[in-house]
């Protein structure tokens, strides 16, 4: 007699619930993306003890006739597909037909129908106790569908000691809830935990329905946010979105400075499908890049919209992971929508929410990225002079009143030290301090990069193509309605605006992103070199020597010349002009750090141009400690009007911070 054998039904399904049921939160998952399919208006989720003891799902879907609801408990039963054609183009939100004999197999299970096709028909009950046996019995219930499950895992009891607290348990469930709720705003939800409601959101478009493959808009998904997350949250965050052959994106960020220390708070969702998929996660942190401190994860609602035959959601037992046709394409497209957000710099204007639309003088959006790039090669006036001379030129006629009655504007030798409240500091140089500018270097040319750095790091922030090529650069700081107050702890700039709010920048995080944004629209700027009186010898460890060789095109070509006197000893001759002066071992030491983590090598070059381009602006950079002159000030306000952005340091850290009058007021108790 042969030792291989068929498993009874009963051993199979078990199988399958391991796959399908981890946790109530996994049953919850399937009972609701089925009704969903069911065209349900109403949702409402009943749970004690976190779903472990009952977990109840009623709907007010279409509902189920007697046949249909005794074929719902077996295996491979769908009305989802019926063809291998339909297996590729899936746009419903469950499809193998295995979820509730996998449930019932592992519960006491109950479900009940009415068929809202026929609605003066009967209703059925049918029970099920493990999977053993089945009870079908009349039922008098609304239109719709019930489900309910009690006693999860009663007759598997290794699964069951793996469960965590009712608390763990139930905030699963939580944020699986809300997130079929942001997912399908024409739904009423509810969810009660152990008789007590936690959570209800009313549909925002009551009987509208939206198609997987179609955007939802600002205004409903900014609607659905607020009555998930408060209105607090959706007015703070920004809308973002994109669209191109392959598939629609649209979602709402968290500004740079407000980040969490996981990543749980980025939700993700495909064709209205919630997913935790590396593809989309990647493309976020791509459109962040720079953004974020290290470790640090932002918070997000993102959806992305395809034709179905271009993604596979057949590859994971809980349809969480997708495989994308062109997964390259998508991240880009993702990254592209949030970066132009970020750039586009409205959230950083302190005003009371962010979703204001921001209007410039000349009714124009704001110049894209990209389209920035290369614009001052057009000139006929020689790389060095043009980057900044005709910034005090353009600026000179707009002034402010200040605080004193004087009117100071924020062009060159605007700020006077004996300026009444725009004092400096009494008594010091006012050309002290002379901040390094790419004007600032005068010395020899060397011969020019190659195109590697800049296309490497060009590559890091996609374009963004719809733009007007005629628009004007927006600020979101009104920089000439600014009154000067001085420097605080020699490192933060303070100023005041007309409508009486304070602004504290970070002197060095600002300057070092406006340098870092000028060497990365023209990358020809680094071929300006200062030899070196005396070569600076440099000792190295074995794992910053093999890092330093391994990126050592890319750094000559960043404007270094070095040649190796021994295994692990670079002599240096000639840096950028910018980094004249700078100590050259802690320079190095950050050269050769690790780089940012990368799919494939092309992605690593841009992270690796991205990390030099950074590292030198960040050496370049007034310090914390430096007390900037007159003239420093005027440059730096000047520099930060000719750049598209100045809201945060390459490394992600915040530049500045908005004070309302009401806060500073609150310090002392004066509201």
């Amino acid at each position: 007699m042969g030792r291989i054998h068929l498993l009874e039904d009963d051993i199979i399904n078990k199988i399958a619930a391991g796959e399908v049921v981890e946790r109530p939160a996994s049953v919850l998952k399937e009972l609701l993306e089925n009704s969903v399919d069911a065209g349900s208006t109403e949702i409402h989720v009943e749970l004690e003890e976190g779903g472990k003891r009952r977990l109840t799902v009623r709907d007010l879907g279409k509902g189920m006739s007697q046949e249909d609801l005794k074929m719902s408990l077996k295996r491979h039963a769908t009305s989802k597909i019926s063809s291998l054609d339909d297996l590729f183009q899936i746009e419903s939100m469950g499809f193998r037909g295995e979820a509730l004999a996998s449930i019932a197999s592992v519960s006491e299970f109950t479900i009940s129908s009415r068929s809202s096709e026929e609605p003066y028909s009967q209703g059925m009950s049918l029970k099920c106790h493990g999977g053993a046996s089945q009870e079908l019995l009349p039922w008098n219930g609304a239109c719709g569908t019930v489900v309910n499950v009690e006693n999860l895992f009663f007759n598997v009891p290794a699964r069951a000691k793996f469960l965590k607290s009712d608390a763990s348990e139930y905030a699963h469930c939580f944020e699986l809830v809300q997130s079929v709720a942001l997912a399908h705003p024409g739904i009423t939800v509810t969810l009660s935990h152990n008789g007590k409601e936690k959570l209800r959101v009313p549909a925002v478009c009551q009987g509208v329905s939206f198609s997987s493959q179609c955007l939802m808009g600002e205004d409903i998904l900014r609607k659905r946010i607020a009555a998930v997350w408060g209105q607090e949250l959706a007015e703070a965050l920004i809308y973002v979105s994109e669209e191109d052959s392959w598939g629609r994106f649209e979602g709402f960020i968290s500004p740079p400075g407000v980040e969490k220390a996981t990543s749980k708070n980025m939700i993700t969702f495909v064709n209205r499908r919630w997913v935790k998929d590396q593809v989309l996660r990647y493309g976020i942190l791509r459109g962040y890049h720079s953004h974020l401190l290290k470790g640090r994860f932002p918070q997000v609602v993102a959806f992305y919209q395809c034709d179905p035959t271009l993604v596979d959601a057949n590859v994971h037992p809980r349809k969480t992971e997708l495989r994308f046709q062109y997964s390259s394409e998508v991240q880009s497209l993702i990254a592209l929508a949030i970066r132009n957000g970020i750039r586009d710099g409205q959230w950083a204007s302190g005003a009371d929410t962010f979703n204001e639309k921001k209007q410039s003088e000349s009714g124009s959006s704001a110049k894209s990225f990209q389209q920035k790039i290369g614009q001052d090669l057009n000139d006929d006036d020689p790389v060095d002079q043009k980057i900044f001379h005709s910034a005090a030129e353009r600026y000179a006629n707009k002034t402010v009143q200040s605080g004193s009655g004087q009117s100071r504007s924020f062009s060159a030798g605007a700020i006077r030290s004996d300026s009444g409240p725009g004092k400096l500091m009494s008594g010091r140089n006012p050309d002290r301090g002379r901040m390094r500018s790419f004007e600032g270097y005068s010395g020899p040319e060397t011969s020019k990069p190659t195109e590697e750095l800049g296309v490497a790091v060009k590559r890091l922030f996609p374009s963004a193509s719809n733009e007007e090529s005629g628009s004007e650069k927006s600020d979101a700081i009104p920089w000439d309605s600014l009154t000067y107050q001085g420097q605080l702890f020699k490192c933060y700039l303070m100023f005041e605006t007309e409508d009486r709010r304070l602004l504290v920048i970070d002197q060095h995080a600002f300057h070092e992103r406006i340098l870092f944004e000028r060497l990365l629209n023209d990358p020809d700027l680094l071929k300006k070199k200062q030899p070196l009186i005396v070569p600076e010898v440099l000792e190295l460890s074995a794992a910053q020597a093999e890092k330093l060789r391994d990126r050592e095109t890319l750094i000559r070509n960043a404007g270094f010349d070095f040649e190796w006197i021994s295994d692990f000893c670079p002599e240096i001759r000639s840096v950028p002009g910018l980094l004249a002066g700078c100590a050259l071992d802690g320079l190095f030491e950050e050269l050769t750090q690790e780089g940012q983590n990368a799919q494939d090598g092309s992605e690593a070059v841009q992270a690796l141009g991205h990390q030099i381009l950074a590292t030198i602006a960040c050496h370049s950079a007034i310090r914390a400690g430096d007390e900037p002159g007159e003239r420093d000030l005027n440059d730096l306000i000047s520099q930060a009007k000719t750049v598209d952005f100045y809201h945060n340091c390459p490394h992600g850290r915040r530049v500045f911070k908005w004070f309302k009058q009401s806060e500073v007021e609150g310090w002392f108790d004066r509201v």
